[in-house]
């Protein structure tokens, strides 16, 4: 996303990311990592809900997809850093979200590794101005 935050900036959106777990572990992750956009914490998990984020199964958290995409990740010499607990049964998602609270684009996970590309979300914006 930071890579790419010039281009929703042009398009006039802000992009920021919402993560649930406790407001030290993030300024850890922020400090780290400096992702480029703002991050904020949720940890009653209120905007999961709201955007119907649940929580995953076993199998949908450890599926054959994920485990494959994460083993791809380690061989290119990612690695796993915690930050604090972590639950990883949170299913993640991207949303749109419009002043007045109207989601014209919403991304539901289908597993723990499952998010939409950057092309993608700036497609959805691009979307929601026409």
């Amino acid at each position: 996303m930071a890579e790419k935050k010039a281009e929703f900036d042009a398009l006039g959106a802000d992009v920021a990311g919402v993560a649930f777990c406790d407001p030290s572990w993030l300024r850890a992750y922020r400090d780290d990592k400096k992702p480029g956009i703002p991050l904020f914490t949720d940890p009653d998990r209120a905007v999961y809900r709201a955007l119907g984020l649940d929580r995953l199964s076993f199998f949908r958290t450890w599926s054959p997809w994920a485990l494959w995409k994460y083993l791809r990740l380690l061989g290119a010499g990612r690695r796993w850093k915690p930050y604090g607990e972590e639950d990883v049964r949170q299913q993640g998602g991207d949303a749109l979200v419009l002043p007045g609270g109207a989601t014209p684009y919403l991304f539901r996970g289908r597993d723990s590794s499952d998010r939409p590309s950057v092309a993608e979300l700036l497609a959805a914006v691009r979307r929601s101005l026409n």
